[in-house]
């Protein structure tokens, strides 16, 4: 699913065979956040590559490693689904800079 415009669109699985960049977003996110599995890995592409802004999860220790590293380089927030939540209710306080 992808967060659009205050709303959720849901997206398909990206292809390796479909785009020349997935292998190296994908592996790139496997080497550098050391909590990732290759399942992470695999949907993290796939928002990457369809541009989504935000990435929600429950995985606390992915946020923890991965939050940085991917706002920086793909410029995707990685988020828990409360601050999700507040995303798509466009509360003003909440900010997705860290």
């Amino acid at each position: 699913m992808l967060f659009e415009n205050h709303g959720i669109t849901i997206i398909p699985e990206a292809s390796p065979w479909e785009d020349d960049t997935y292998w190296s977003i994908c592996s790139s996110i496997l080497f550098l956040i050391r909590e990732s599995k290759t399942q992470d890995a695999t949907l993290l592409t796939t928002a990457i590559l369809n541009r989504a802004d935000n990435f929600v999860t429950l995985d606390t220790p992915l946020i923890r490693s991965a939050r940085q590293v991917l706002q920086d380089e793909y410029r995707l927030h990685l988020i828990n689904p409360t601050e999700g939540l507040q995303v798509l209710r466009g509360v003003p306080s909440f900010s997705l800079e860290r």
